[in-house]
């Protein structure tokens, strides 16, 4: 396909060449990029702008990379054969270079190339006096403040002779300032995002902690039916619930909340949850038939009487009050971070000195 891309453009063929284009473009991201090394600029232009292009943007700066470098290697070795110049290989222009390496089809920089655009770039000031979060500058320095970019930059100030970067030895003293402050930077949001998972993570283990704290209390005290829920991505929904009987009332005011009809049975566990009591509660949907049925797990603040449902199960057939066990699925409109869905959920047989030698299969 680069062949005829090149040959028909020679011979004004258009079709042949557009032709040629889509069918690089949707296979693009499995292309040998040594093919492309004699497809002019231009051509280059309508290939990585393409609506057919299949390649992630990461990628895409790849490719894009090896493209320059082997086109590089091309023109040294004319120049060598040629006493010093080419007639055949067009240059590459600072257009040329804007619109391949546009924010449009290329937002995100691999790290792996960060440097390498950042110092071709120099040979295109036009483009790299840009400014604004999506100019070249811009995205190769996001590219080069990312961890593995700075551990290899790191490495080198450290010992550049293990660690060579002719690269960044080969930057104007300007540049290298850049890049250094962009990596201060980098490096500091990286400390930040890492207090906040630690921060997230200490008050997840207080959430859950406290959630077991007040399910044994709450097992100690009551002699009811029990059901166990496991595997919830919702650490804290995971546990013993303890049926309550009848009599509950879910309001249906917001997306994600449904209606319990009364008369119904129903089981509750009492748990702390992004720091705040809650109870989870797990009950029979309003849906269910005369002869199927299908369970729900939500959640409600502790003095209200809205709950957000978080889990569905199966739809079973059969009335007898059996829970299914397995395939629970997560709310289509319930927040974000509670994969994975309920891994099991299995009613627990009486007495309760024997709950967990008798755990009960609710779907054979």
């Amino acid at each position: 396909a680069p062949q005829y891309c090149t040959m028909a453009d020679e011979l004004k063929d258009f079709e042949m060449r557009d032709k040629a284009i889509r069918i690089m473009a949707e296979r693009f991201d499995r292309m040998n990029v040594n093919l492309l090394k004699w497809m002019s600029p231009r051509l280059m232009r309508s290939l990585v702008q393409s609506d057919r292009l299949e390649c992630g943007s990461e990628n895409l700066s790849v490719k894009l990379a090896q493209y320059l470098r082997c086109r590089d290697d091309l023109l040294a070795k004319e120049n060598v054969a040629n006493a010093g110049g080419n007639k055949d290989i067009p240059p590459l222009t600072d257009e040329d270079f804007y619109w391949l390496t546009h924010c449009a089809h290329m937002p995100k920089i691999s790290p792996n190339e960060g440097l390498f655009y950042f110092k071709y770039g120099a040979q295109y000031p036009q483009v790299m006096n840009e400014v604004g979060s999506g100019s070249l500058k811009s995205r190769c320095l996001v590219a080069c403040s990312n961890g593995w970019a700075m551990d290899k930059l790191t490495s080198h100030l450290e010992n550049s002779d293990s660690n060579p970067m002719e690269l960044y030895e080969d930057l104007d003293l300007k540049m290298k300032v850049q890049l250094l402050e962009s990596s201060l930077v980098g490096a500091k949001k990286m400390m930040i995002q890492k207090e906040a998972e630690f921060s997230n993570r200490d008050e997840n283990n207080r959430d859950m902690k406290l959630s077991e704290e007040l399910m044994y209390k709450n097992n100690n005290k009551e002699n009811s039916s029990k059901v166990i829920v496991l595997g919830s991505g919702i650490a804290p929904a995971n546990g013993l619930y303890l049926g309550k009987g009848k009599n509950i009332n879910i309001a249906n005011s917001a997306p994600g909340r449904r209606d319990l009809s009364d008369n119904i049975a129903f089981y509750e566990k009492e748990a702390v949850w992004n720091q705040q009591r809650v109870i989870f509660v797990l009950y029979p949907a309003n849906t269910s038939g005369q002869y199927y049925t299908q369970y729900k797990l939500g959640v409600r603040q502790n003095n209200s009487a809205q709950t957000r449902v978080l889990y569905n199960s199966p739809t079973v057939m059969g009335t007898s009050g059996a829970i299914p066990d397995h395939a629970w699925e997560v709310e289509g409109d319930a927040i974000e971070g509670l994969h994975p869905p309920p891994q099991f959920v299995g009613r627990m047989e009486q007495p309760e000195s024997t709950w967990n030698k008798n755990m009960k299969r609710s779907v054979p």
